[in-house]
């Protein structure tokens, strides 16, 4: 499976990237304060830094969004860096509204999985760690060697920017916490939107991406469908 990202798709995320570079320096409320007191130090640290990263944001609205207004939004957005503008007045007006208005939130939505994907990863190399620390005191394991090797094994994507959900998900994590109950990594809180919407949104992403490097271009006809599906979807 190709690791390459078109150019129009990462300039968006990077654009995403800066904005909320900006943003999350003025989020400072917690999801689960509470929560935040219990747990120890190491999964404390984790905790912080997702109660800045899962903090509710106006882009939120997108993870309700079903799979195929997903999809037509991530290739609207491919569609418009490699077709030309649409001539006639009324669809130009009605495309222009979609990117002008909702595009960002949608790379928004894509930059923000991407960075709680890291720290799941940080969560995932905890638990890597205090399995080593269990099996030498020969006190048995907190991990099966199929979970190690997942987590020994995991890379990012080639430019470090934009992970792949092949790469990384959240399913190692889920059999964790329905092993061990009582562990504190049971208590992370992942904010209001749960991992799987964020990761689904993370997966239309590629999809569309992969799609295009396969087809070697895009279906410039599908633009105004696409757009006239997406603000349906979100206007109702």
């Amino acid at each position: 499976m190709s690791r390459k990202i078109s150019g129009k798709l990462r300039n968006s995320v990077i654009v995403a990237a800066v904005t909320s570079v900006v943003l999350s320096g003025c989020v400072l409320k917690g999801n689960n304060e509470e929560t935040q007191e219990e747990l120890p130090p190491q999964w404390q640290q984790s905790q912080d830094n997702l109660d800045r990263l899962t903090a509710p944001a106006s882009y939120d609205y997108i993870h309700d969004l079903d799979d195929e207004t997903l999809y037509a939004a991530y290739e609207s957005i491919l569609i418009n860096s490699q077709c030309p503008a649409v001539e006639d007045d009324q669809l130009a007006v009605r495309n222009e509204q979609f990117f002008q208005q909702y595009q960002a939130d949608f790379m928004q939505g894509v930059f923000s999985i991407n960075n709680i994907a890291r720290e799941l990863n940080r969560i995932q190399i905890n638990l890597l760690m205090e399995d080593a620390r269990v099996r030498a005191s020969g006190e048995g394991e907190l991990l099966t060697q199929e979970q190690r090797d997942v987590i020994n094994t995991y890379q990012t994507r080639d430019d470090g920017l934009t992970v792949h959900p092949d790469d990384i998900n959240h399913d190692l994590l889920k059999e964790v916490q329905a092993a061990y109950p009582r562990h504190p990594v049971t208590r992370i809180d992942f904010g209001e939107v749960s991992l799987e919407d964020r990761f689904r949104l993370l997966e239309l992403f590629w999809e569309v991406d992969e799609a295009f490097e396969i087809r070697m271009g895009v279906d410039c006809s599908k633009l105004n469908s696409n757009v006239s599906r997406v603000l349906e979807a979100i206007e109702s």
